[in-house]
C-alpha cells in the first residue's frame, strides 16, 4: 500500500484551516496537515514532503507570492504543486504570482465538489 500523499494547508485564519483539514479528512485518501503562516509553511516544507499545498494569498506575515518565491529558491522541495485560495479576482492573483507551480486559484469560497476534483486531477497527474 502507497503512503498517503500530504497536503499542506495555509491559511492564517483557523476557521478557514479547520473547514479545509476536516473536509481533506473526510474523503480520507489524504494526510492533511496545517500551517498558520507563510513563515511555518516554509519551515514545515524545509523538512517534509508535501504533495499539494493549499495556500491562502493573503497571510499575516507575507502573502501567497512571497511563500511561492521562497519555496523556490529554497532549493529542496521547490516544485511542489500550489493552490492558491482567496477572495481576490484571480486575475489580480496570476498578475502578481509567476510560481512556475502555481496549478490552480480557486475563489473564497469554495465549490467543495469541484475542489475535490481539482485536488484529484493535480495529484493524479
Amino acid at each position: 500500500m502507497s503512503p498517503l500523499k500530504t497536503i499542506l494547508c495555509v491559511d492564517d485564519d483557523p476557521l478557514a484551516r479547520l473547514i479545509i483539514k476536516k473536509s481533506l479528512d473526510m474523503i480520507g485518501a489524504y494526510n492533511s496537515v496545517e500551517a498558520k503562516s507563510g513563515q511555518d509553511c516554509l519551515d514545515y516544507v524545509s523538512e517534509n514532503k508535501v504533495d499539494l499545498i493549499i495556500l491562502d494569498y493573503h497571510l499575516g506575515d507575507m502573502d501567497g507570492q512571497d511563500v511561492c518565491k521562497k519555496i523556490t529558491s529554497m532549493g529542496v522541495n521547490s516544485d511542489i504543486p500550489v493552490i492558491i485560495s482567496s477572495v481576490i479576482d484571480s486575475y489580480v492573483i496570476k498578475a502578481r504570482c509567476d510560481y512556475p507551480h502555481l496549478v490552480k486559484i480557486v475563489q473564497k469560497p469554495y465549490y467543495i465538489d469541484s475542489f475535490y476534483k481539482d485536488i484529484e486531477e493535480i495529484l493524479n497527474a
